[in-house]
């Protein structure tokens, strides 16, 4: 509650302490046998005749699998040798390759391309270049910051009809003679396969031999790669037939396909990729072809505006420059293609298809993903040892090695020594869950708390609540907007159901569920008694039918984690297979005033009478009656800020976030402009104890030690989770993240409401036989911080292991969508940290209900 609101209903001192409880566990018994039908159910989806895929973890391939047909008349089926032109996941070879010149010193990045003196001089086209031509470099064509776009006035110059007989040559000269760069170098960023195309030149240039030849001995055959080369017109040996969206062969591009090489023409299989990229991702297991320093500048994004590509590779991860993930899709008439690359937890992996999924090669991304949700055993094994070209290449082996480096392919299946292969987890995308030990638990609680436990720490108890079950309840989706300032922020020109309506439309799109599939929504509100009109409106707005049903819920600052409850209760009882819960609050807009009690008999009962009392002075009660004084508040304040002003600069709220196109209204002139919100608003950079102690206490009528610096701030936000039957969301293809378990809640005296968490947490933690001990991180409301020391100290939790990122002090309550919010940045720290048990709590203003509720979860990944 921020201290700096008039009363209103949330200022209530009514009280409830409630725990929500999320078993976060990898999907135990699953292993990666089960692949193949997760791979086979997506080819029935999308149409797909032929898939082969691969992964990696530290650098050994674990996993290599293939399924359908190679071709579809023939009756040939597609097996892990069976090879697909990879489109622009060409790109990264020939990244790799230049990157691999400037490391030997031959090329720099910084060198410019055409015109005199420069790497292709002015051996292209007929005309004097331009001023922007001559300005372009090695760096930019690598990070399609060039200014030569796919924008021309035909199109994309590679498949321009007019130039489809045209030489590599004919075509680079042309594009130079008919366009100069449409802005300046390094500006902008505009996504181009002829800049890659004239990259092959540059090799060429430098080296005095052909790309294709260059690539093959200095990069490929060192990674061990024997039958990686450029795709032609004609079908090469190993290599699958091509088809379109009806399932017909498809027919010839119409031009020479060789002329794509550098940017889209190579031709191989997903293990022999991941070859290639498992020697530049800085692992121990094989050796480098790019040192570290090369790899650094390799993965380092480009500086233009709100580019995530690097050189050669897209990218996910933080904005202090630190790379967790690097990929790229491909897609030609006839294939779609994935590859990635996941530092943080050390995997890769690469997924090739024998039809073209449109935009879809995402499509692909989500398959990994799901793979990755599902499956959490893995052989102890490496199939790049087992498949290496040449006898006895292993010495334990013996002399006759011949049924082992031979693989049988039956079924799909790949085996040696009649011993089935199967191997890793996949990459999971934007957003994305980290794997995970064996079990975890995620605990919530409202008043209130929320745990997470991984590998074997759970007692009995718990570990019969981790059996995977068709009817469990999980989640699948968990986002937040950015948190704005209250009147003077991103969202203060946003009401509440714009705010609805933008964070359903997130839903959608981030899930790619078919609306129809959702049941029934759930919002948490506190200041709007028009809530349930307005979730309603928004949910038909954003695309989901009028079958969808719709309410709100208000239990104060509890609302969010209502919803999550309501909506989970709901899946458990058999009402419904697909809900979704939102916490969502526009505090810009002001709360209806609280009136006093009419009812003498109210008025005149002291507890009741406390439930009249401002969130402020309860806030004062607690510094009062246990001694928290003024200087340990301020100092848990400044450690707020301080976890908040990491986290952030680290972007490790970037995954949680869903960016917001917003219009914000200049109070003094009325003009309006759009902007893009992008992270909170909420913290201070640089904020210390010193300065927060000179902060004025905020309720002088009641104490001294509550401020505006202490308390937590005046927020505008949404957050939002999809809940479903894990046999619904099996079906579906989505990534499980926890399962549900349970939820408790507990009363105590509206004046200290603020302790609240001191109660619900050991209650729950008793239930489930577990202890403080067993948590690793707490994520507890920092309402005030009289409140977060209190609860603190009482449970005895180390401070390092609570509000890692900061709580609502320094990020904002927006009262009804907190506690969904904390369910978001909660599994977002879990992914990742990679810890085992994750407690998220928070105390409430509301009436006090004399009930408890088991609400556990499990997560999955």
């Amino acid at each position: 509650m921020c201290v700096r609101c008039k009363p209103s209903p949330w200022t209530a001192a009514h009280v409830v302490s409630v725990i929500l409880l999320f078993l976060l566990c990898s999907v135990a018994g699953q292993d990666a046998s089960s692949i193949e039908p997760i791979a086979r159910a997506f080819m029935a989806d999308n149409g797909v005749p032929g898939l082969s895929l691969a992964f990696t973890i530290n650098e050994r391939l674990v996993y290599a699998g293939a399924f359908g047909y190679a071709d579809k008349d023939a009756g040939t089926t597609v097996t892990t040798l069976s090879r697909f032109r990879f489109a622009s996941v060409s790109k990264p070879q020939t990244s790799i390759t230049i990157m691999f010149l400037v490391q030997r010193g031959l090329l720099r990045v910084e060198d410019r391309v055409f015109g005199a003196g420069a790497v292709l001089g002015t051996k292209y086209g007929t005309r004097a270049y331009g001023a922007n031509t001559r300005r372009v470099t090695v760096q930019h064509l690598l990070e399609h910051t060039s200014g030569f776009n796919n924008d021309f006035t035909n199109g994309d110059p590679i498949y321009n009809p007019a130039w489809l007989n045209q030489t590599q040559a004919e075509l680079i000269g042309t594009v130079l003679d008919r366009f100069e760069p449409a802005y300046s170098p390094g500006t902008r960023f505009s996504y181009n396969n002829w800049a890659y195309v004239v990259l092959g030149r540059v090799v060429e240039e430098v080296t005095g031999q052909s790309y294709e030849t260059y690539v093959r001995d200095n990069i490929f055959q060192p990674a061990g790669v024997q039958d990686m080369e450029i795709g032609s017109d004609a079908r090469r040996m190993n290599e699958v037939v091509y088809y379109d969206s009806l399932g017909n062969a498809s027919a010839p591009y119409g031009f020479s396909f060789a002329r794509l090489d550098s940017a889209g023409a190579w031709l191989g299989t997903p293990s022999d990729v991941l070859r290639v990229a498992t020697t530049v991702d800085g692992g121990e297991a094989r050796a480098d072809i790019l040192n570290a320093t090369t790899q650094a500048s390799m993965f380092k994004r480009s500086t233009a505006p709100r580019s995530s590509y690097a050189k050669g590779w897209d990218t996910t991860g933080d904005r202090t420059g630190e790379i967790q993930r690097a990929f790229h899709i491909g897609g030609i008439r006839g294939s779609s293609t994935f590859l990635f690359v996941d530092f943080s937890r050390r995997m890769s992996g690469a997924v090739f298809v024998n039809t073209n999924l449109g935009q879809g090669s995402g499509t692909l991304d989500s398959l990994m993903e799901n793979i990755t949700s599902r499956v959490n055993q893995w052989p102890n094994q490496d199939l790049f040892q087992s498949t290496d070209t040449g006898p006895n290449q292993d010495p334990a082996l013996g002399e006759d090695d011949s049924i082992l480096k031979t693989p049988d392919y039956t079924n799909g299946r790949v085996s040696w020594g009649g011993d089935a292969k199967f191997g890793l987890r996949t990459a999971e995308a934007v957003g994305h869950v980290e794997q995970m030990p064996e079990q975890m638990c995620l605990q919530i609680s409202w008043g209130c708390a929320c745990f997470l436990h991984i590998n074997g720490r759970l007692c009995l108890t718990l570990r019969n609540r981790t059996s995977k079950n068709a009817d469990d309840v999980v989640i699948t989706l968990a986002i937040r907007t950015p948190l704005a300032k209250a009147g003077k922020g991103g969202l203060k020109d946003t009401p509440l159901d714009g705010l609805l309506y933008k964070i359903l439309v997130e839903v959608i799109k981030r899930s790619k569920l078919d609306p129809q599939i959702v049941e029934d929504i759930s919002c948490g509100n506190v200041n709007d008694s028009k809530a349930a009109y307005y979730v309603r409106a928004a949910s038909l707005a954003a695309g989901f039918p009028n079958t969808t049903a719709a309410s709100s819920v208000n239990r104060f600052c509890s609302s969010g984690l209502k919803a999550v409850q309501d909506i989970a209760n709901q899946i458990h009882m058999g009402s419904i297979d697909v809900g979704l819960a939102i916490g969502a609050e526009h505090m810009s807009t002001p709360g209806e005033p609280m009136r006093a009690f009419v009812d003498e008999v109210m008025d005149s009962q002291t507890e009741a009478k406390d439930c009249l009392q401002p969130m402020g002075q309860t806030s004062e009660n607690v510094g009062a009656d246990f001694n928290i004084t003024r200087e340990l508040q301020d100092r848990y304040a400044a450690e707020s800020y301080r976890r908040a002003e990491v986290a952030q600069k680290a972007g490790w709220f970037d995954d949680e976030i869903a960016p917001l196109k917003v219009t914000i209204e200049d109070p003094k002139t009325g003009e309006t402009k759009e902007v893009v919100l992008t992270k909170d608003e909420g913290p201070r950079h640089g904020t210390t104890f010193e300065s927060l102690s000179k902060v004025r206490p905020a309720f002088k009528m009641f104490g001294d030690k509550s401020t505006g610096g202490n308390s937590s701030q005046v927020t505008d936000g949404a957050a939002a989770i999809l809940l479903m039957k894990r046999s619904r969301a099996i079906e579906l293809g989505q990534p499980i993240l926890a399962k549900f378990v349970g939820a408790t809640v507990a009363g105590l005296a509206p004046r200290i409401m603020g302790i609240g968490p001191s109660i619900a947490i050991p209650k729950l933690l008793t239930k489930l036989n577990l202890t403080i001990d067993d948590i690793d991180i707490f994520e507890l409301n920092e309402a005030f911080a009289s409140m977060a020391v209190y609860c603190k100290d009482t449970l005895k939790i180390p401070h390092e292991k609570m509000n890692p990122r900061g709580g609502a002090i320094a990020l904002g309550h927006p009262l009804g969508a907190t506690g969904a919010r904390q369910i978001v940045t909660g599994l977002s720290e879990a992914r990742r940290t990679k810890k085992k048990v994750l407690l998220t709590s928070m105390c409430i203003g509301t009436v006090s209900y004399p009930e408890s509720q088991a609400l556990p979860t499990e997560r999955t990944g």
